[in-house]
């Protein structure tokens, strides 16, 4: 027992680095989760400065579309991406939609998944 003082096998070296990974992992999850939190918040306010009678829904759907693709996020409309405005003037309601990818770079393998939301705000007109 003295010998083995200070010094490390070959399974504790593995459980070391199985540690070292699982803590980058959860950073990048984390890091993406926070991404898409990001998103929506900017998404709600932009659109809440927006609203107003002068509101158009391409101009809501373009600023949607810049917000996402200035965020680093696989966003192609042609392959699923979207983004869907409705402005519904008789109950003053603004609805919003849009989808994109996600692609989390985990070392030894690629997670990518879909972010599908779809919310609902009051319009001012």
């Amino acid at each position: 027992m003295r010998k083995q003082q200070g010094k490390i096998n070959f399974t504790g070296f593995i459980m070391i680095l199985v540690i070292i990974y699982g803590g980058y992992v959860a950073v990048k999850l984390i890091s993406a989760s926070l991404t898409d939190t990001q998103i929506r918040k900017e998404t709600i306010d932009t659109l809440g400065t927006m609203r107003g009678a002068d509101f158009s829904v391409e101009e809501g759907r373009e600023a949607i579309r810049n917000i996402i693709l200035k965020s680093g996020v696989i966003f192609d409309e042609e392959n699923g991406g979207e983004v869907i405005v409705k402005l519904d003037q008789q109950h003053g309601n603004l609805t919003y939609h849009y989808k994109y990818d996600v692609e989390v770079n985990l070392l030894f393998f690629k997670q990518k998944r879909t972010v599908n939301l779809t919310e609902e705000m009051k319009s001012y007109d």
